[in-house]
């Protein structure tokens, strides 16, 4: 009965990580594509004023890859049940009610699974987008000043 529980708190835990990782990696994706405009405008330049061709396809292919580098960095940041649990208490009622049951997942203790067991009733009718709202990357202004 108590790994159930501590499974179902884990999933709940796990799908607000998914959430966090992928919000992170737009957030990357958007900071690297606007450090990879800003090198193809620093290169645009020097092609301008060498009286030299523009090679389009690979200034696309550089923001492009500035966009996948900046998502892979930022995506495979670590995020531990931990924070997610954190995130969670904020929401609730900041008593850290689902941080404390992660602690205390794992223990044969009657307290301790029902520590879990409140855990899981609190969150019971949270969607991981409360815990992890969409926010506007943070390199958004950045990569619209590069584009125009």
């Amino acid at each position: 009965m108590a790994s159930e529980l501590e499974d179902a708190l884990a999933g709940r835990l796990q799908r607000i990580r998914r959430r966090l990782r992928l919000l992170a990696a737009l957030d990357g994706a958007v900071t690297g594509g606007a450090a990879a405009v800003a090198l193809v405008a620093v290169a645009v330049a020097a092609f301008r004023w060498r009286h030299a061709g523009v090679p389009g396809r690979g200034l696309i292919a550089v923001i492009a890859g500035g966009c996948l580098a900046g998502a892979l960095v930022r995506g495979a940041r670590r995020i531990s049940l931990t924070t997610c649990a954190r995130r969670l208490d904020q929401i609730l009622d900041q008593q850290d009610r689902v941080l404390s049951a992660v602690w205390l997942a794992g223990s044969p203790a009657p307290l301790a699974r029902a520590v879990v067991a409140d855990a899981l009733a609190r969150t019971a009718h949270l969607a991981p987008g409360a815990a992890a709202p969409a926010r506007r990357p943070a390199g958004l202004r950045a990569l619209a000043a590069g584009t125009v």
